[in-house]
């Protein structure tokens, strides 16, 4: 398998507080949502990361990984529009360590 593909994305963050970051990030940059994005960017995210990068070649496991990417700018492009509109967008859930 190759390098891409071995790393962990979320080794030291929760993947929900990444794209709540991330997203308020953009927001407070002025980057829009918009009904294009939100289609196009999640299936550019995909086909670049199978086709472009080469992900064909790990088989199933680089199925997964370029669904799992798109899927995640697909969420952060929601939560984007969702603050451009006001929605409430709630601070992600905290987990205690201590149990």
């Amino acid at each position: 398998m190759r390098k891409e593909c071995d790393r962990n994305l979320y080794a030291d963050d929760d993947a929900s507080d990444n794209l709540w970051r991330e997203s308020r990030r953009f927001d407070a940059r002025g980057k829009r949502a918009t009904l294009a994005k939100l289609v196009l960017a999640p299936a550019w995210r995909f086909w670049r990361g199978l086709l472009l990068r080469g992900g064909f070649r790990d088989g199933w496991h680089g199925l997964v990984y370029a669904y799992v990417r798109a899927n995640y700018v697909r969420q952060k492009t929601i939560m984007l529009w969702m603050l451009q509109q006001g929605q409430p967008v709630s601070d992600p859930p905290r987990h205690d360590d201590a149990r």
